[in-house]
């Protein structure tokens, strides 16, 4: 490799063991700006069928990656579409090479989630969407889960991830890298105001009240943890207790960055953070 971890990205992880009983270890990591600062898009796009001048760049930092953390396949389904799906390796059939390490980046479906085999890892670029880990030990289920894809709640993700275990109650639910509720604000007037109304209804009807609150006059704001954790909660599965990694460090919060332009003359708005998470 011609950069190493350090120059490729700052890197903030944890390990912890998703049950006691097991053995295994769940590392996450999450990468966002440079050493010096300076925002990275993390966005998988570029990867994509058509040619980009940012892919070259891209597998080069996600080849340091895989050498750091020790991982040749990597799933990562596509998220845009909020739909809820929790699929298998097999549902990722488009591989984009990893030609410095000999692995791959499995893509190729729309999801939100996958069921992560052992000795493989979950990529995720994402803005503050929470990540969701789910096992019993036996199996873990990792996640991506944006508003919309907590509801309605007939196909949230949260529900879907109960659904792939077949005894709810002995699951252990993990969020982390939210952002946090007092940075994912909702205008209650303006432009936005119809769909600010739209989403709090939706809550406010399905009980969700405690969630939000207000933050200053006109705006509220949504805690999206405890969402997730509320639905795991109605599934019969466990909560983990919270941890530092909960929430996104401020600097790590990809909406608030809309003015300038990075180096490579991209809108700081277009910044993503790229979450990594493997199962041993």
């Amino acid at each position: 490799m011609s950069i190493t971890l350090e120059q490729a990205t700052s890197v903030q992880a944890f390990q912890f063991f998703p049950s006691e009983h097991s053995g295994s270890l769940c590392c996450g990591s999450l990468f966002g700006s440079d050493p010096d600062g300076e925002p990275y898009n993390w966005s998988l796009a570029p990867l994509g069928p058509k040619p980009n001048p940012r892919s070259s760049a891209l597998i080069e930092r996600l080849e340091v990656i895989s050498l750091h953390l020790d991982v040749r396949n990597w799933y990562a389904p596509i998220p845009t579409k909020f739909n809820g799906k929790i699929v298998r390796a097999t549902d990722c059939d488009d591989p984009i090479a990893l030609p410095g390490i000999d692995g791959q980046i499995w893509r190729g479906v729309h999801a939100d989630g996958i069921v992560l085999q052992r000795g493989s890892g979950y990529l995720l670029s994402a803005g503050g969407c929470p990540v969701i880990v789910a096992t019993d030990g036996d199996q873990l289920v990792v996640a991506h889960a944006g508003h919309e894809s907590l509801f309605p709640f007939e196909t949230s993700v949260v529900k879907n991830i109960a659904a792939e275990f077949g005894d709810p109650s002995k699951v252990t639910v993990r969020v982390f890298w939210s952002i946090q509720a007092t940075r994912y604000t909702f205008e209650l007037s303006g432009e936005h105001a119809a769909g600010t109304m739209k989403v709090l209804n939706r809550l406010y009807s399905e009980g969700y009240w405690d969630c939000v609150s207000h933050f200053r006059p006109g705006v509220d704001c949504i805690d999206l943890p405890k969402i997730i954790e509320k639905q795991a909660e109605v599934l019969g599965m466990n909560i983990a207790a919270p941890n530092a990694e909960r929430f996104l460090p401020d600097y790590h919060v990809c909406d608030t960055r809309t003015e300038g332009k990075t180096d490579d003359g991209e809108p700081l708005r277009n910044f993503r953070n790229l979450i990594a998470v493997t199962w041993r």
